[in-house]
């Protein structure tokens, strides 16, 4: 039970006694506020943390968007990002805390060469926005990798088609710490497996540039074979193709 704090009858004081309680009045007064503000970040962290894993664990769509009324914050269940787990790595949704990692990822000449180019962090916050957005217009998409040991972001892998695009592709970028390690393969066969699983698709491929010595050996570990040449808006990349099994 929370103590009341008792004070003396302010008629009984004299003046300098006024005075000091005035002054111990403000000091709690300043206390008891600070103390609330620090209990209103703990609880607003928390709420968005369980917004986060209720995202990701269940098929769950977070709606209302002051986190400071409770009353404001509903869950409805709708299709959301699913979870897929590997030995390593877990593929999951994506949150705005992740900008950090792909702001950096983005600034990384080595890592978006491939991809576009470097490009800066406002660029990096509508990439992720277009991944996630993907999801709920195609029914996939790409995911965050996420390292299950640390929860440390590595890149991310999944499935793209956006219009005109000339086949699903399933795609992978990793920061470059994360290089040499087997993630974008382990993360890729993940996402191919998924597709499999849940996509009404025939095949599946990968566009990389000659060059790209890297994601070309991914792409074999995958089993995928060149299939054709093609020019994406200017750039000359080979189609790698993988079917569908049989049976």
């Amino acid at each position: 039970m929370r103590r009341v704090a008792t004070f003396p009858d302010p008629h009984s004081l004299g003046r300098d006694e006024l005075t000091s309680l005035l002054k111990e009045l403000t000091s709690r007064e300043q206390a008891v506020s600070d103390e609330r503000r620090t209990l209103h970040a703990q609880i607003d962290a928390l709420r968005r943390e369980i917004v986060d894993r209720l995202r990701d664990e269940g098929n769950t769509v977070i709606s209302g968007a002051d986190f400071h009324d409770p009353g404001s914050v509903g869950v409805e269940f709708k299709p959301a990002i699913p979870r897929v787990m590997t030995e390593r790595l877990v593929l999951r949704g994506w949150r705005e805390v992740d900008l950090e990692a792909f702001a950096d990822m983005g600034a990384d000449a080595d890592v978006m060469r491939f991809v576009g180019g470097v490009v800066d962090r406002a660029q990096a916050w509508r990439m992720m926005a277009l991944f996630a957005g993907h999801w709920p217009l195609r029914g996939y998409g790409s995911w965050v990798v996420e390292r299950r040991s640390d929860q440390a972001v590595l890149g991310r892998a999944g499935l793209w088609q956006p219009e005109a695009w000339p086949g699903l592709e399933v795609g992978w970028v990793f920061a470059r710490s994360a290089w040499g390690y087997g993630f974008a393969t382990e993360a890729a066969q993940a996402a191919v497996l998924w597709a499999w699983e849940h996509v009404d698709c025939g095949q599946l491929i990968s566009l990389i540039a000659p060059e790209n010595q890297r994601s070309i050996r991914v792409a074999q570990r995958l089993g995928m074979e060149p299939l054709r040449e093609h020019d994406l808006r200017g750039v000359n990349v080979t189609i790698y193709a993988l079917k569908r099994p049989q049976g």
